[in-house]
């Protein structure tokens, strides 16, 4: 198979957290968002992606058969969606969902189960970014070679450094070793270029530097990757004992290449209370055409 013109995509829908900071003790992914839960959202954004092909729900094993019958089973998925089992954190259960992608698929997408308002189009068109990427020129090859040694662009991302697709500068003369010599990119990660300012601050407190703001990318979910490069990363994790805040930072870490998309700001995270007024109100306005 070509993957890169048939990369087939599934998703790793990560819904293991108790839902502490919410307050509501049974969790927040199935209260009632705008009439449905809000995985269900989620879900059906995957759903409608048309390069997604399988759904993960990773979440803890007794929720199972309760998320199943609330949130799955009422709404006719046309996409096959598993369960998987969540882990300690948040890292033990992406790959928890990573051992559950089946051999047929190329690209694994993890998003967060709490972001309901993500769109199918941004779905597939962070999917097309990462595979046409193995289709454009390679970084200092006009030739298009990506093989062996990636020539990084003095503005692409390494080791946590994510950029625009669009932002990606001449290659400098710097190169690493390919985590995984088959494709240009390992990944790509939903966000955009930092807007606030931002601060580095010492043990009381006070502001001590304030960096260049477009040095900084703010980054949601979807993370989309290569399945064998997310796997990689995650035996380099293994091998390290390296712990990462997400997972385009364990790919980082292990010498990969992953840039950011710029993708729409209004995929907001459900984490308080609080949030669910502005993504009830985009929801109720998506139904309103």
């Amino acid at each position: 198979m070509d993957t890169n013109t048939r990369a087939r995509g599934c998703a790793i829908i990560v819904a293991g957290g108790s839902g502490t900071r919410f307050g509501n003790p049974g969790g927040k992914l199935l209260i009632d968002v705008a009439g449905k839960p809000l995985i269900t959202w989620t879900l059906e954004a995957f759903d409608a992606a048309s390069r997604v092909e399988r759904i993960v729900v990773v979440c803890p094993p007794e929720k199972t058969d309760k998320m199943h019958r609330a949130a799955v089973a009422p709404f006719g998925f046309a996409t096959p969606i598993a369960f998987a089992p969540s882990g300690a954190e948040r890292q033990d259960s992406t790959r928890n969902g990573l051992d559950s992608v089946p051999t047929d698929c190329d690209i694994v997408l993890v998003h967060d189960a709490a972001r309901p308002l993500i769109l199918p189009e941004t779905i597939d068109a962070a999917i097309g970014a990462l595979v046409s990427a193995d289709q454009a020129p390679a970084f200092g090859d006009s030739g298009g070679n990506v093989s062996g040694k990636r020539e990084l662009g003095a503005g692409c991302a390494l080791h946590g450094d994510a950029i625009s697709p669009t932002r990606c500068e001449d290659a400098s003369t710097a190169s690493i070793s390919a985590p995984n010599d088959l494709h240009a990119l390992d990944g790509v990660v939903c966000g955009q270029p930092a807007v606030d300012t931002l601060k580095v601050i010492d043990a009381g407190g006070c502001f001590v530097k304030t960096p260049p703001r477009a040095k900084f990318w703010t980054v949601q979910t979807p993370q989309v990757f290569w399945v064998d490069s997310l796997r990689r990363a995650y035996e380099w994790a293994d091998r390290t004992g390296f712990v990462g805040t997400d997972d385009s930072s364990l790919v980082e870490g292990m010498g990969g290449r992953v840039r950011g998309f710029d993708a729409p700001r209004d995929n907001l995270k459900v984490t308080l209370p609080e949030d669910l007024v502005p993504v009830e109100a985009a929801l109720h306005a998506r139904l309103q055409g």
